[in-house]
């Protein structure tokens, strides 16, 4: 929040191909990057795009699910202060997560 405190956000489930994924962002505010932590790693490809309040597109990211890790690091220090969406996608952008965060 903008008046100093912090709020802890909760975990979101995502199916990816029938299995169950959840994920959490951290931190929440964000000021340096934030991290997408997996707790199961999902069984596709990935895109993980990053928009700002306008809707637009500041980061765009494909990770194949050879390359992705239980957790996922993006800076967003040139970020400037305000509200983002994080959205995940399969390739195909048929699996569609959606979490906001700000940038302090």
């Amino acid at each position: 929040d903008f008046d100093g405190s912090t709020e802890l956000t909760h975990s979101v489930a995502v199916i990816f191909k029938n299995s169950l994924v959840s994920f959490n962002i951290y931190p929440n505010p964000v000021n340096d990057f934030i991290d997408i932590s997996f707790n199961q790693l999902p069984e596709t490809d990935l895109q993980i795009k990053i928009l700002d309040d306008r809707g637009s597109e500041i980061v765009r990211k494909n990770y194949s699910k050879e390359e992705l890790t239980s957790t996922v690091r993006i800076k967003t220090l040139s970020f400037s202060s305000g509200i983002y969406t994080l959205k995940i996608n399969d390739q195909s952008g048929k699996i569609n997560a959606v979490k906001k965060f700000v940038k302090q």
